[in-house]
């Protein structure tokens, strides 16, 4: 977080929260105030997921359930909201030199050949 903190403006303008997607109380407390809200968090499991439904579908879509609430309840103005990476990698077929883009998609062929569970 040192590189946001060190951001020109940021000593007076920036606030950091450490939140938890799945209880809303925090999100509003994070946001109480604010006009704008990036929402880019989603759970990201490393290892082998056992259970996908329950370990990353469940938890980011309740996330961002809770987020979008928790704004319409503050009257926060405008939201975006990112896809995860996992959206998009692995996909090995996809060319080095091109930027992944709307149209680079995980490569489902490849994950269930390599056992990869998204």
């Amino acid at each position: 977080m040192t590189h946001l903190r060190s951001l020109p403006g940021a000593s007076n303008r920036l606030r950091l929260f450490q939140i938890d997607l799945l209880d809303p109380d925090s999100i509003l407390a994070a946001i109480r105030g604010v006009s704008r809200v990036f929402h880019l968090a989603s759970p990201c499991i490393i290892t082998r997921v056992q259970d996908p439904q329950r370990e990353l579908l469940d938890p980011a879509v309740t996330g961002t359930l809770n987020v979008l609430h928790a704004t319409k309840e503050s009257g926060v103005r405008r939201v975006v909201v990112t896809s995860s990476i996992s959206a998009i990698v692995p996909s090995p077929r996809w060319p080095t030199d091109r930027v992944k883009d709307e149209s680079c998609w995980t490569d489902l062929d490849y994950c269930r050949q390599k056992e990869v569970r998204i």
